[in-house]
């Protein structure tokens, strides 16, 4: 199979992925209805060591001083996503392992297109853009609600499922002509319009909950795509066109729940 098509199929699997996080609430509901309060609060920090014992586990060689303290890290920030949450809410604790997992599966997608640092970055940021449309996608949903520390545990998540990632040297020995070359100023500018452009976009949602948001929180969006496309595809960034092209449009597609809400008069809970 090609290895664009490879990648591609991974990709989906990790939106496949956050889809299914949205909609597992009735999941946690079932458990909180069966299952003893004092087992679910340290559910998550139990599936959480569990997955970074068995991805230990899965070297087949001692790891190197470097890749210990990529590791180390990334407990750290894993242990700090899991204090996060809000106390009356313990099940959000859950999306730093899902979100491990996440981060993870799209590491193996861009694994066919970048490696190294390169790999790293691209990993945290798509993975990040997932962790704010499960946000996004959640205020719409009937018995979710829209949060921004929720929002924070999953980028925390990603960002510990990143390390985990590139201190492990996973998926890096992919058949590929990957590049390992991270930035070139085209892309920077991208990134940087696309972050602020986010950034607004979630905070002015927040002032609007349990309203309809309005139509001009999706302008920094559309000033992002015209200046990323202006910007990148003046670049020859020809290797990493299918990365790039990935992030593009995961982050903006971040316009589409504000929109939907502005057209069908939807609200954020």
């Amino acid at each position: 199979m090609e290895l664009r098509t490879k990648g591609s199929l991974w990709l989906g699997t990790s939106v496949v992925l956050m889809l299914v996080f949205v909609n597992s609430f009735s999941i946690w509901a079932y458990l909180y209805r069966v299952v003893a309060l004092r087992y679910l609060v340290i559910l998550p920090f139990v599936i959480t060591a569990g997955c970074i014992i068995a991805l230990l586990l899965k070297r087949s060689s001692v790891p190197q001083p470097r890749e210990i303290a990529w590791v180390a890290a990334a407990v750290v920030v894993a242990a700090i996503g899991l204090l996060l949450p809000d106390a009356q809410v313990l099940a959000k604790r859950i999306h730093i392992p899902e979100y491990i997992i996440l981060a993870l599966v799209v590491r193996k997608a861009l694994s066919f297109h970048v490696n190294g640092y390169a790999l790293l970055l691209w990993t945290g940021l798509i993975g990040g853009v997932l962790g704010v449309h499960d946000e996004l996608l959640q205020g719409l949903h009937p018995q979710r609600y829209y949060g921004l520390r929720d929002m924070t545990v999953n980028v925390f998540g990603v960002a510990s499922g990143t390390m985990l990632g590139h201190g492990l040297r996973l998926f890096e020995s992919q058949p590929r002509n990957g590049t390992s070359d991270v930035w070139n100023r085209g892309i920077v500018t991208g990134v940087l319009v696309f972050t602020v452009a986010i950034l607004v976009l979630v905070l002015s949602i927040g002032s609007y909950r349990g309203e309809s948001t309005p139509g001009w929180t999706i302008v920094p969006i559309i000033v992002a795509a015209i200046v990323w496309n202006v910007t990148v595809q003046s670049q020859n960034v020809e290797e990493l066109r299918s990365v790039t092209g990935s992030f593009f449009g995961f982050a903006a597609a971040t316009a589409a729940v504000p929109f939907f809400s502005w057209t069908l008069k939807l609200t954020i809970q």
